[in-house]
């Protein structure tokens, strides 16, 4: 985009636009609001971005212009893929992108008032939980009649060998939420069970959503599915291991379909700022370390000794009083402005 070429007119329809399409995200579906919420809670940068959206919504026209043709002149990065990567376009490709995106902090912090030397504890950076929160809300859409909880349980940054004993936890549990949850228990028509890297910070994901049952229930119940896995894995043969093995290999020397999924995984290395373009090979070598021991110790630590868990519940209008019985109790009354705003995890309020 041209900047330069934007007319004030122009420029009056692109922040009604705007507007409009943030308007639309209350149509959006109580999981994808869920996953608002917990970006909104989690990320320390998330503040930037919402500073940045009103700055710009306030900006004269005058100051829009200048504004993103400083970004524009500062983050300009093009990049060509072709064949194999090798380690010295690797490198290349790192140091040009590092530098772009150290000149495009530099206009964030100067833009939002921060010294530059703090800057990057905000970029990409999520909050270390210390225990297990809960934030509840009702959903300001009258006619849906679908709650929804998703529960995130906070590994750590990522780490080669705690993604591959991941990895091989949702291979033993399979279908085990899905098959509990939505065909035995039929809680939902939406559930979901799975590993999520973002920011290259790792987490075990939980999703249920559905207009059967109320989200604090439906985090009995997927309690209930943990415990089941917890009893197939304490149960699991040195065969089965192996097999499970056997498969995580086979899936990471599986080569790309096509063009897309290549550069789909070279971005992700890009957005995450990992920039580790051949981790499936470092992965492959790793995995024969991997014992069922880890996988165990792993499992116990995340769901029972040491619990890093963020559950987000939204209620609909058809649960109003149990919603609101559940939000005004005192140790859990909190403002999500207030959990955005925080910069440390103390300020969020620990469900007990």
């Amino acid at each position: 985009m041209n900047t330069t070429n934007i007319e004030e007119k122009e420029y009056k329809a692109m922040i009604h636009l705007t507007q409009i399409e943030m308007e639309s995200h209350r149509k959006d579906q109580p999981y994808e609001k869920a996953i608002q919420i917990f970006f909104k809670i989690i990320k320390k940068d998330i503040f930037l971005y919402q500073e940045i959206t009103s700055y710009l919504e306030s900006a004269s026209y005058d100051e829009f212009i200048k504004y993103f043709g400083e970004i524009k002149k500062s983050f300009y990065v093009i990049s060509s893929f072709y064949g194999y990567i090798t380690k010295d376009a690797i490198n290349k490709i790192n140091l040009l992108i590092q530098s772009n995106l150290n000149q495009q902090e530099n206009i964030l912090a100067k833009s939002l008032n921060i010294p530059e030397d703090k800057i990057s504890e905000y970029i990409h950076s999520h909050r270390e939980l210390d225990g297990s929160y809960v934030f509840r809300t009702i959903n300001d859409l009258k006619t849906e009649v679908n709650n929804v909880i998703v529960n995130f349980y906070q590994i750590g940054k990522r780490d080669k060998t705690n993604i591959l004993i991941m990895d091989l936890i949702t291979l033993a549990w399979d279908n085990m939420f899905y098959f509990n949850l939505r065909t035995v228990k039929q809680l939902g028509y939406v559930v979901s069970s799975q590993k999520y890297i973002k920011d290259n910070y790792m987490y075990f994901v939980f999703l249920l959503q559905g207009s059967k049952s109320t989200p604090n229930k439906m985090n009995s119940d997927i309690d209930e599915v943990i415990e089941l896995v917890k009893k197939r894995l304490d149960s699991l043969e040195s065969d089965q291991f192996n097999e499970f093995k056997e498969n995580l290999a086979v899936q990471l020397m599986k080569s790309s379909n096509n063009l897309k999924e290549s550069s789909d995984h070279v971005w992700e290395e890009i957005l995450n700022g990992s920039f580790e373009f051949n981790r499936r090979y470092d992965l492959f070598d790793e995995l024969k370390n991997i014992k069922k021991d880890d996988v165990i110790r792993l499992f116990h630590e995340v769901f029972y000794q040491n619990v890093r868990k963020l559950s987000i519940q939204i209620f609909s209008h058809n649960n109003l009083e149990d919603a609101v019985r559940l939000i005004n109790r005192s140790e859990e009354n909190y403002n999500l402005n207030q959990l955005i705003k925080s910069k440390v995890t103390n300020d969020l309020k620990i469900l007990n």
